[in-house]
């Protein structure tokens, strides 16, 4: 019994849409027509037809991709279309899902930059922000570009002539032809293994040519090695009438090659006379200095010159003030030393050895003088003391004290 496969609608329908979807063929690709059946929907999406003279498809642009054309979306209008094949399930439709659109007068090439340049821009590749300066005095350069040609003599004849200090380091790539781009990339992602802090620059560089010789530097895989190179980079592709890809990801864009070359070193003969211009700037500040100093002090000078007869005035009242009270002083001195003289002379006349020598006579016992008669007993040992010497005695009772 011979045995049928029978699908559902929904069934084969649902198998197309996947052999639709996965097959490179028919995603991602460029499509060239007319548009016609144009419908912008409330929704903001965008339905229409493109054709040409033999054949048409149904297209959407939905409102997500849409915004920023929408309104230069005109029916009749010759187009370049990228997106890819599906197939809408709910009416069996082959339709194309467009994800950038352009104008057909432009050509393909050009319509391919301006897609890939709107899908890297809203990653941020080529953010102002995050441009990085230059060294101003390179120790070391990486050129990118040709090791044959005048690409490369160029920039080694203008880098010796301005900085002859600056060492260039050739990576050598192809830089036309079909296996260019993974070779620039690969020449760029060598950077890498360099230390970052011998090397300051990058330039990838190469000679003026047709869009299509260029192509290379509009790759995804060369923007996105420049873009993640440590280090600063500077992109000379061509003429200065050239834009690439690969000028925008970069941090500085050079008109031509000879130009990066001196975009990223100093000429030495403007270096020296920028010193000599400062050396002159010192000296003459120095002078001037010197003079305003000099100024000051004479200045001073005058004004203590000025001053000078208030300072001997001032002296001699010093002075004057200084023998008042050196003479003053010198009273005050003869005055003390009368008055000590006159109180040596009643200390002496009150002294016990004055009182002696007018006759008088000590009683002491025990080293205590006696000073009443009660102070002793009989049979007591004391010593009597004239003013010219002392005798021991000692005392007998005889009966009581004389009373005058």
């Amino acid at each position: 019994m011979v045995e049928i496969d029978v699908f559902s609608i929904s069934d084969i329908t649902e198998k197309l849409k996947q052999s639709i979807e996965i097959d490179t063929q028919f995603s991602n690709i460029w499509l060239e027509g007319e548009i016609s059946s144009l419908t912008k929907a409330r929704s903001g999406h965008i339905y229409l037809t493109v054709k040409d003279s033999d054949s048409s498809i149904r297209c959407v642009f939905f409102k997500s991709d849409n915004f920023s054309v929408r309104d230069r979306i005109v029916d009749n209008s010759r187009v370049l279309i990228y997106g890819s094949f599906t197939l809408y399930k709910a009416r069996g439709d082959l339709q194309f899902v467009i994800s950038h659109i352009e104008s057909g007068d432009k050509g393909p090439l050009w319509a391919e930059f301006e897609r890939r340049r709107e899908s890297l821009a809203a990653e941020g590749l080529f953010d102002l922000a995050r441009k990085r300066s230059l060294s101003k005095f390179p120790k070391a350069i990486v050129v990118v570009t040709s090791p044959t040609g005048a690409v490369i003599e160029d920039i080694r004849n203008i880098v010796s002539r301005r900085w002859p200090l600056t060492k260039l380091i050739l990576e050598p790539t192809v830089v036309q032809g079909a296996d260019a781009a993974q070779n620039i990339a690969s020449a760029i992602r060598n950077v890498s293994n360099y230390d970052e802090d011998q090397i300051d620059l990058v330039i990838v560089a190469r000679g003026g040519g047709s869009v299509e010789d260029l192509w290379a530097f509009n790759e995804e895989i060369v923007v996105r090695s420049i873009y993640s190179c440590p280090i600063p980079v500077i992109s000379a592709i061509g003429h200065e009438t050239d834009f690439t890809l690969a000028d925008l990801v970069a941090d500085h864009r050079a008109p031509t090659p000879s130009a990066a070359a001196e975009m990223a070193v100093p000429d030495r003969f403007e270096v020296l006379q920028q010193i000599e211009s400062l050396v002159l700037r010192q000296n003459t500040s120095m002078k001037i200095l010197l003079s305003s100093l000099l100024d000051r002090v004479t200045h001073f000078s005058s004004r203590i010159q000025l001053k000078r007869p208030a300072i001997e005035l001032l002296q001699a009242g010093v002075q004057a003030f200084t023998d008042q009270m050196s003479h003053v002083i010198r009273l005050k001195l003869v005055e003390q030393s009368r008055l000590i003289f006159y109180s040596e002379g009643k200390l002496d006349s009150l002294s016990p050895s004055a009182t002696l020598i007018r006759g008088y006579a000590l009683v002491s016992k025990q080293d205590a003088a006696v000073r009443s008669y009660k102070d002793v007993i009989d049979a007591d040992d004391v010593l009597i003391h004239w003013h010219d010497g002392s005798l021991k005695a000692r005392i007998e009772m005889t009966g009581g004290p004389d009373v005058d």
